[in-house]
């Protein structure tokens, strides 16, 4: 629950692996988090106005455009006075099952934080049998999760990507080295592709 109360998950990941670090005893590293995370509560509770998009479907605009205005103050932007579509009507959850565009949507969505979810809490759960120091593994994580979220992380993972490909290639596929690829027939036996190889070798 202390990642909800920061704003990013890798650098709250960083801080409660330092806290834990710290205070080696569990109740003591709750009790730290806890008073770590109280100013967002505080934040939430005295400072931060409702969410303009619930008061909008509850049909309450009045209090949805002080809740804008709110909003803009707070970021330092002139508010802007934007159309509000009327919600005629309630959608159920099971208007979502119904509508066949709407579920292939949401069903996407429900596999890829499946996914996620998975492969995060078995990191989590199984951190403890990974080799090396279970805190610096922690903050290796949380760096990744930084990462992650910079819009180049995208180019950094295909450059990357690309590389150990390259790499591979050249180090594992030795038989294509100075072969010409239009001439080698898949059909033939693998010892006559053998010992055509090893000719081209020799004339190499």
């Amino acid at each position: 629950m202390f990642l909800r109360a920061v704003f990013n998950w890798g650098i709250g990941r960083i801080m409660l692996t330092i806290i834990c670090w710290l205070f080696n005893d569990w109740r003591t590293a709750c009790l730290v988090c806890t008073l770590v995370a109280s100013p967002a509560l505080i934040l939430i509770i005295f400072v931060l106005p409702e969410s303009p998009t619930w008061f909008h479907y509850n049909d309450k605009p009045e209090k949805m455009r002080e809740s804008e205005r709110k909003i803009c103050k707070l970021a330092g932007i002139q508010m802007k006075n934007v159309k509000h579509e009327q919600i005629v009507e309630q959608k159920k959850f099971s208007d979502i099952v119904r509508d066949r565009k709407m579920f292939k949507r949401v069903a996407v969505l429900w596999l890829m934080w499946f996914v996620a979810s998975l492969t995060g809490y078995a990191m989590d759960l199984g951190s403890s049998n990974i080799s090396g120091n279970l805190f610096l593994n922690q903050i290796v994580f949380a760096i990744l999760i930084t990462l992650s979220n910079h819009p180049g992380s995208v180019y950094a993972i295909i450059f990357v990507l690309g590389t150990v490909n390259l790499f591979v290639s050249f180090n594992w596929l030795v038989e294509t080295k100075n072969i010409n690829l239009d001439h080698v027939d898949v059909h033939k036996e693998t010892t006559e592709v053998n010992s055509e190889i090893e000719e081209d070798e020799l004339l190499l």
